[in-house]
């Protein structure tokens, strides 16, 4: 599939981690990610990537909030948060056109697709919250069936309150 940085702005965050809010495409869809750097690199390579609920913004809110405690709690680790699609600022809107190609299938497969290019084959930690949990649960499904291309770990499960084939229904209200 197809892989390119949109754009990206950086800021330094907790002292010496940078901290970057950018866009990234995979396959013709612009998804928001929010990347805060290891404080000091240790060269282990070890990513966090937490998805979020459906409804939580990775710019501001408790999405961000969240995400600043994570990285506080492990200031080893790359964090990666990615955007629920059509979610927040930096990625793109969904509309009446495209809200169909945006189920928890076709979100797994890119994210399947996003964490592999954001972290090759270092190791990765997976941790969702609500929807998000969904996602990941399916992300290491496609990766089992794929060959394992993922050097991943589950790290916890929040449970969502929505059935996964009620989400695009609820997504569009």
């Amino acid at each position: 599939g197809h892989i390119a940085l949109l754009e990206a702005e950086s800021s330094p965050l907790f002292g010496t981690r940078v901290d970057t809010l950018c866009t990234i495409e995979v396959d013709g869809y612009a998804h928001g990610v929010h990347i805060t750097e290891p404080e000091i690199d240790h060269n282990s390579g070890m990513s966090l990537v937490h998805f979020p609920g459906f409804s939580e913004i990775i710019e501001s809110g408790p999405g961000r909030i969240l995400h600043d405690s994570l990285a506080q709690a492990f200031p080893d680790v790359r964090l990666i948060s990615i955007a629920t699609d059509g979610i927040g600022s930096t990625g793109e809107k969904l509309t009446c056109q495209n809200v169909w190609d945006h189920g928890i299938e076709q979100m797994a497969e890119r994210r399947h697709k996003l964490v592999q290019a954001l972290c090759d084959d270092k190791p990765v930690m997976l941790q969702g919250l609500s929807m998000g949990s969904v996602i990941v649960n399916r992300i290491l499904s496609q990766d089992m069936r794929s060959g394992h291309r993922l050097n991943a770990y589950p790290l916890n499960f929040d449970t969502a309150l929505v059935v996964p084939k009620l989400a695009k229904i609820c997504m569009i209200g």
